[in-house]
């Protein structure tokens, strides 16, 4: 967490997002267009939504949001990783480009 935290962000966002709408999934069980709300998923999921896709077909709310967990989480960690890697590459350049000028002014 300490050393990846724009990861660790995003993927904590996401599980909160899937997991909050599996809830209201759960609570409006009743309405046949509660299906519907997964489909909000799929926007947010994408462009990984495609491979896990084929696993969710004809599943139920409760395999679909086990898996958009595992393969959404997985998909926004890594985009919070390149975010933490150019973070860590830029804080870098800046502290080494400091460190030149403050040691070229004395």
């Amino acid at each position: 967490m300490k050393r990846w935290p724009i990861a660790t962000l995003l993927f904590v966002i996401h599980t909160s997002l899937v997991l909050a709408f599996y809830v209201c999934w759960l609570r409006s069980i009743a309405n046949p267009y509660n299906d519907l709300g997964w489909l909000i998923m799929a926007f947010v999921d994408f462009p990984i939504f495609f491979a896990y896709r084929p696993l969710v077909d004809h599943a139920s709310g409760h395999v679909f949001v086990l898996v958009a967990i595992v393969f959404g989480g997985v998909e926004w960690a890594l985009v919070g990783l390149m975010f933490d890697f150019a973070r860590r590459s830029i804080s870098r350049k800046i502290r080494t480009s400091w460190h030149q000028n403050h040691l070229t002014s004395r």
